[in-house]
């Protein structure tokens, strides 16, 4: 491109493209860090939901187990 000083040295549509390159890449990094935030919160979740399931069936654990016959 002819510039009033000289010749500019800057290609437009190579600009354009490195900038559709940087977009995309920062776009996949955030669905990447997205994907494995969920992932951590769905572990976390399904962590809580078995402590809360096996606490929820201790009891019935307890008075499922067979009586002993008291000694006499």
């Amino acid at each position: 491109m002819m510039r009033f000083m000289g010749v500019d040295k800057f290609d437009k549509s190579a600009l354009k493209r490195q900038a559709h390159r940087d977009v995309q890449f920062d776009h996949k990094r955030r669905l990447s860090l997205l994907a494995q935030h969920e992932k951590a919160e769905l572990r976390s979740l399904s962590h809580g939901i078995k402590q809360r399931d096996a606490q929820r069936q201790k009891p019935s654990r307890i008075f499922r187990r067979p009586q002993t016959a008291a000694p006499v």
